[in-house]
């Protein structure tokens, strides 16, 4: 198993250990009494994890699909493509049944149009037991202007999206008829804005499924702690296959360094723990 790395009390949340893949380590969280703790989850392999201070300061948990040694988490046609096993997505439909509501960024929507369900007919029946709905609240992000009203993501729920006033004012009422929508910053919506009110819908767990441009953004803000790889054993290459982080790039003053905190083998799958040195997610 990873190492685990603990310490001491503070008024920030403090992750110590985590979920990624076939392990289930024990989750551990240090912080003070008045500290409201969200958790969000992701499926497959890599793990963002980081905090966010607003109004009481919340924990995501950010699990991005596992890639390749070249760092590509699809191939240059941008396709949904399976690289974890079995296990690994049965996983990922318990950690959905786990979730309040499941996140995407708008290109996962345009280009994979993911249902985001529970797949399982006894985790669904569990959470309707537990006086949930049968699926996850699902969220998208982005503008608005790509995504088709009959895609698979407006169906099976409730759905949140939020989005640019860039967007098509038209498309935007349209979409109201299927969709909470809540109209947030001009070119983009940032995951400080849109997290306040989630929390006032009562979202406690939120697993977010992608894509490379939401995971450049939450770095880009320093709301990331620490970040869980998983490498699998194949090669796409591309000079335009999406990466883990996507979006502008940083320059080399701005590069975000590492601290290796562990390894672990999963068979033919390198699992690497590393935590962000310097964060300023509270700045």
């Amino acid at each position: 198993m990873l190492p685990r790395v603990e310490k001491q009390p503070s008024e920030r949340l403090t992750i110590t250990t985590g979920i990624c893949g076939f392990y289930e380590p024990t989750e551990r969280i240090t912080t003070n009494q008045k500290t409201s703790i969200q958790n969000l989850y992701l499926p497959c392999k890599s793990i963002l994890y980081n905090t966010i201070k607003n109004e009481g300061q919340k924990t995501i948990r950010l699990h991005k699909l596992c890639h390749e040694p070249d760092g590509k988490i699809s191939t240059i046609e941008r396709k949904q493509v399976r690289i974890s096993s079995d296990e690994d997505l049965r996983r990922v439909d318990e950690l959905r049944a786990e979730s309040d509501a499941i996140l995407v960024g708008m290109n996962t929507i345009v280009i994979d149009d993911p249902k985001l369900t529970i797949k399982s007919e006894r985790l669904r029946r569990e959470r309707l037991k537990r006086g949930l709905p049968e699926n996850p609240i699902k969220i998208g992000i982005g503008n608005v202007n790509g995504m088709k009203l009959n895609s698979d993501f407006l169906n099976y729920g409730k759905i949140i999206v939020f989005t640019t006033e860039n967007s098509d004012p038209e498309k935007i009422e349209r979409l109201r008829k299927k969709a909470d929508v809540h109209v947030l910053g001009k070119d983009r919506v940032t995951l400080n804005k849109m997290l306040r009110p989630l929390a006032g819908m009562g979202v406690k767990k939120l697993m977010i499924e992608g894509g490379g441009t939401v995971n450049f953004e939450l770095l880009k803000e320093s709301l990331v702690d620490e970040i869980y790889v998983t490498i699998a054993p194949r090669i796409f290459g591309g000079i335009n296959a999406p990466t883990l982080v996507d979006g502008e790039g940083f320059k080399l003053n701005e590069a975000i360094d590492l601290k290796l905190l562990g390894t672990e083998n999963l068979h033919d799958l390198l699992v690497l723990r590393y935590e962000i040195k310097d964060s300023k997610k509270y700045i």
